[in-house]
């Protein structure tokens, strides 16, 4: 693992040894972190947050985030929020008003929803906070608001015997 250096923890180490996967990690972060110390740890929690927070709403506090998300959104931007049983993740997607609601497609990945708008191809993507299992997504519209129930991925722990060699 990462060793202790003279100012602290060896954060980059760290990073290196999570394979570059750091949660939410961007490069002024990560040459702050290099830098030693620990003055980039408020920074990092605060966006941690930010992001959690907008990942949860489908709203985002400040506008330039807003702007990159919806850049990276191919120019749909329905409100959504996303929360979770023990058993499912479900998403509610208020559609808009001037969109006809059978031109709304959904597709389901493991970790994230696209929704599609036809016939202009617009879409986003919605990124689910587990795993799920694709196959079994249910999606139902009510009063303009589209409920997609996810259920969440169950790795049960699998057991194969050992056999046991007597000496």
């Amino acid at each position: 693992m990462a060793n202790r250096g003279r100012n602290g923890p060896d954060w980059s180490g760290m990073d290196q040894w999570m394979g570059g996967h750091f949660p939410f990690m961007n490069d002024k972060i990560k040459k702050k972190m290099g830098a030693g110390g620990t003055d980039w740890v408020e920074e990092y929690v605060q966006d941690v947050l930010k992001r959690t927070f907008s990942q949860r709403t489908g709203s985002f506090p400040e506008e330039s985030a807003r702007a990159e998300t919806s850049e990276a959104n191919h120019e749909l931007d329905y409100d959504y929020e996303t929360f979770e049983t023990h058993n499912n993740v479900i998403v509610r997607i208020t559609v808009p008003e001037d969109v006809q609601v059978k031109n709304v497609r959904v597709y389901a990945g493991s970790m994230q929803l696209k929704v599609e708008q036809d016939p202009a191809r617009k879409s986003m993507y919605i990124p689910l906070p587990s795993e799920v299992d694709g196959g079994g997504v249910k999606a139902s519209l009510k009063d303009r608001v589209l409920e997609v129930r996810c259920p969440r991925r169950q790795e049960a722990e699998v057991f194969q015997e050992v056999r046991v060699r007597y000496l």
